[in-house]
């Protein structure tokens, strides 16, 4: 995984903690301290998503498919005012 030279960090966002729990298993031994995650679960507004899935015609549960689902469901005013979770 490579971080832009302009950036100091990189924001890791799930929905499942299975999800990051597969991705920092890839990374073994550890997880580099430059990549941060976030649980944005709560974050996600589930009627939005569903309707995106019926919408674009698409099936739900399928990770690529889920992901857009997310980004737009995604309800950026309680992002605001949450902090970025970090788990060691």
């Amino acid at each position: 995984m490579r971080v832009p030279r302009h950036q100091s960090s990189s924001l890791k966002c799930f929905d499942y903690q299975t999800d990051w729990d597969l991705f920092s298993d890839v990374l073994e031994p550890r997880v580099p301290e430059w990549c941060r995650r976030r649980n944005v679960k709560r974050e996600i507004n589930e009627v939005r998503r569903y309707e995106f899935h019926t919408d674009n015609q698409l099936p739900m549960h399928h990770a690529l498919y889920d992901a857009l689902g997310n980004r737009y469901a995604f309800r950026s005013e309680v992002a605001l005012t949450n902090e970025f979770e970090f788990n060691s």
